[in-house]
């Protein structure tokens, strides 16, 4: 595995929870007619990241990784354990 997975991992997760958010107020719409508003607006957002790296090559959720990376939410020693614990690189 390449130590680059990480943030496609990352952007799968996020596209995991924006339709999981989605699809529960898609649900709640039973309940509160305006939730629809709110779960159209997580579809749309999860549309133009998908448009985003199907047609233009850019993810949405790598580059917000990166960001976490460089404003210190995410350690940026995490590349270096992911590719140590899969072997990738050298030093042990």
């Amino acid at each position: 595995m390449h130590p680059h997975t990480l943030p496609m991992q990352f952007a799968v997760l996020c596209g995991v929870l924006f339709t999981s958010i989605a699809f529960l107020f898609f649900l709640l719409v039973v309940h509160a007619h305006a939730c629809i508003y709110v779960g159209l607006a997580f579809t749309c957002a999860l549309a133009v990241c998908a448009a985003l790296e199907g047609f233009a090559g850019f993810c949405v959720g790598c580059f917000f990784f990166q960001l976490g990376v460089q404003f210190g939410v995410v350690s940026p020693r995490v590349y270096m354990l992911y590719a140590n614990r899969w072997g990738i690189c050298g030093a042990g």
